[in-house]
């Protein structure tokens, strides 16, 4: 009989609230009226071994980045971090690290989709015009010459983009430098030339990840920078009543007994994922 699925679960102070549903919000942040929205897909998560014996997992994510026309985003930046479970958030006495040797988790990200996404061109094309007749006064008289015409021709092209990248976040708790590659990095770039926000307002990304049959923790930090000069006054100055946490919030997943090994080979899936979401997002 195969192991359950994983659970999920916000930590909300100290008590734990479980998913009702295997769909949810990791977290979301609104800039002026731009809000934008990071969506597990628990139910399409993948759950076996990397490379034959290690533990891992394959975990789909949508971003949204919803625009009224008349509020847009210049940039914004979506992390995704995976931390390890805190034993002392169970009550449970954690043992402390020997001085001289450590041994991190295993808990990684290894592939991920889409890295790169780019929308239509806009191009604006500026034209200028530059005339110059030269003139000679001698006394009373005087006599112009032959003027001369240039035209110089500039074609501005922008376009949105988004990009994806891992980094390695330093161990806080260890006092360690950065060494295994734990987050997600998305940045989104608007189109500067566009009348209208990105056409594509859901974003269809997916990583997998090596772990150790232990709770771990997703963490989600949204930021964003509006376009309009006047739309980033009014937030600066009159900012919004922001929710405890909003734009940052972690994720408790529970992935059941430790010596539950889920045994399908995820290896080929995880090889794909770039091509997979690349089409996903055509």
């Amino acid at each position: 009989m195969p192991p359950p699925p994983p659970r999920v679960a916000r930590k909300a102070g100290k008590n734990i609230i479980w998913w009702p549903t295997d769909e949810g919000s990791l977290a979301s942040r609104s800039i002026g009226k731009v809000n934008i929205d990071c969506r597990l897909r628990l139910s399409e998560s993948k759950w076996g071994v990397l490379e034959g014996t290690q533990p891992a997992g394959i975990l789909y994510v949508d971003l949204t980045f919803d625009q009224p026309a008349r509020c847009r985003l210049s940039s914004a930046t979506v992390l995704i971090s995976l931390e390890e479970y805190d034993e002392d958030d169970k009550g449970k006495s954690k043992e402390k690290d020997d001085k001289d040797e450590m041994t991190l988790s295993r808990l990684r990200v290894c592939e991920f989709g889409p890295k790169l996404l780019t929308g239509e061109p806009t191009t604006l094309k500026r034209r200028t015009e530059y005339s110059f007749t030269p003139e000679v006064n001698a006394g009373v008289g005087g006599f112009g010459g032959l003027g001369v015409k240039r035209q110089n021709s500039i074609n501005y092209v922008s376009r949105w983009v988004l990009k994806g990248n891992t980094l390695a976040p330093a161990d806080k708790k260890r006092k360690t430098p950065g060494i295994v590659y734990r987050t997600l990095k998305w940045e989104l770039t608007e189109n500067e030339l566009a009348f209208q926000p990105t056409e594509r307002s859901v974003v269809h990304t997916a990583f997998a990840f090596e772990h150790e049959l232990k709770r771990f923790y997703i963490k989600v930090e949204i930021s964003g920078k509006l376009s309009d000069a006047v739309d980033r006054f009014k937030h600066r100055v009159f900012p919004p009543r922001l929710k405890k946490h909003q734009g940052t919030l972690s994720t408790l997943v529970d992935l059941g007994a430790e010596d539950e090994v889920r045994k399908e080979n995820l290896d080929q899936l995880a090889r794909k994922l770039e091509d997979q979401m690349r089409e996903k997002n055509l």
